[in-house]
């Protein structure tokens, strides 16, 4: 099945056969779909988890008295494996949540919700809070996916949802990247970032106790971003950056952890050996808990940069493969223009970087950058997002 639907989505034709059938297929079924004035549907990340801004806005959903005769849904590729504080779940991809998605008012994600098909209607109200900063060509404008390529061939131009920048710097970028409008934008941060205000000393050593990190060892976090071009023979997307973990074991565990999370859509190439200083957490929520607990994050071209500049802490920029990303996905900033550190190529030069590390001074460095990148973030997105989506329902 894999290799049918890697087939598929490697040919053109192909997709956009199936994305026409399939989005006038359902705009007719819609058309016999009542719907639930008082409903809302939250996903993320197309079903894979409970997190991220439609769960920080389902959170401060579910505190509003406004919406306590409200019908809250989730969707989930594994619901069963989801234990949810209130509202139902249904299984992502099903006819019966095509068939729920047709009849909610509102919907929340931050990519994903239609696969692409566009059933955006006037009669829903819908909240894209995307899943990062835009730093590198998405939503269609990589130069090798033709799946998104050939889903961007049918998005117009959207003045009706509502959406969330971090920095003013990114408003026309979006504008152009998602087909919006610049008034559709709300400048608020993004919601999933509120919590980064609330974690205090406890509530780290209470997240390192849970991952089963020593107290007294500082931790580096490695979050490598998506490379859709790197794919092996079977049409599977891997990760394979050119690191040599013995070597960081060796030259940094007397002081240092190093945690490992890559793209959820190639967590399992790596193949990790947990040891006591490499940690596996590919797959721990939330996010914004790593970034608390996290004293450096190395990354490459990630919105992470973004995010974790909230923290301002230091930030290393691994980009082994720059150029090859440049030339085959692209990116959106000039980025050694704008990082507050400069790229580097090899896994000799990162270490280096970090046992000769002046925290201060990298620290200052990440604020600048926060003030440049993120000078929106407040932590009262998913406030102001939730009072927006209210204003809506009663105009």
């Amino acid at each position: 099945m894999s290799k049918i639907k890697g087939f598929i989505k490697s040919h053109d034709v192909l997709m956009n056969a199936m994305y026409f059938i399939a989005r006038w297929i359902l705009l007719f079924i819609g058309l016999f779909i009542p719907v639930n004035k008082k409903s809302i549907i939250f996903i993320s990340l197309a079903g894979r988890n409970f997190d991220d801004s439609p769960k920080a806005l389902y959170d401060e959903i579910r505190s509003r008295s406004f919406f306590d005769d409200w019908n809250l849904i989730w969707a989930f590729k594994a619901p069963n494996t989801i234990n949810l504080p209130r509202g139902k779940k249904v299984k992502f991809g099903t006819i019966k949540y095509w068939i729920t998605l047709l009849s909610t008012r509102i919907w929340i994600e931050n990519g994903g919700i239609d696969l692409g098909i566009n059933l955006n209607r006037k009669k829903n109200i819908i909240v894209r809070t995307w899943h990062g900063t835009v730093l590198k060509y998405a939503e269609g404008q990589e130069k090798s996916n033709a799946v998104l390529a050939t889903y961007r061939k049918h998005l117009k131009i959207d003045d009706r949802s509502i959406r969330c920048i971090q920095t003013e710097n990114e408003l026309d970028i979006c504008v152009k990247t998602f087909k919006a409008t610049p008034e559709s934008f709300m400048r608020c941060g993004l919601p999933r970032n509120d919590c980064l205000v609330k974690y205090n000393d406890a509530k780290r050593n209470e997240i390192k106790n849970r991952i089963g990190i020593p107290l007294d060892k500082k931790v580096i976090l490695y979050m490598p971003t998506f490379r859709n071009y790197v794919r092996s023979n079977q049409h599977e997307y891997y990760i394979k950056p050119p690191m040599k973990l013995e070597k960081w074991e060796k030259l940094l565990s007397d002081q240092y952890v190093l945690l490992m999370r890559t793209h959820y859509m190639v967590a399992q190439s790596l193949n990790l050996k947990e040891n006591g200083f490499v940690y596996d957490v590919c797959k721990y929520q939330p996010l914004p808990d790593l970034y608390a607990i996290a004293d450096i994050l190395i990354t490459d071209y990630s919105s992470s940069i973004f995010d974790f500049s909230i923290t301002e802490k230091p930030i290393r920029c691994f980009g082994y493969d720059y150029e090859e990303y440049l030339e085959k996905n692209g990116l959106v900033y000039d980025m050694p223009s704008i990082l507050p550190c400069p790229i580097m190529r090899t896994e000799d030069e990162v270490i280096k970087s970090i046992v000769n590390i002046d925290y201060v001074g990298d620290c200052k460095k990440t604020k600048e950058f926060k003030s440049r990148f993120a000078e929106y973030f407040q932590g009262d997105a998913s406030i102001k997002m939730v009072d927006e989506i209210e204003r809506r329902i009663k105009s």
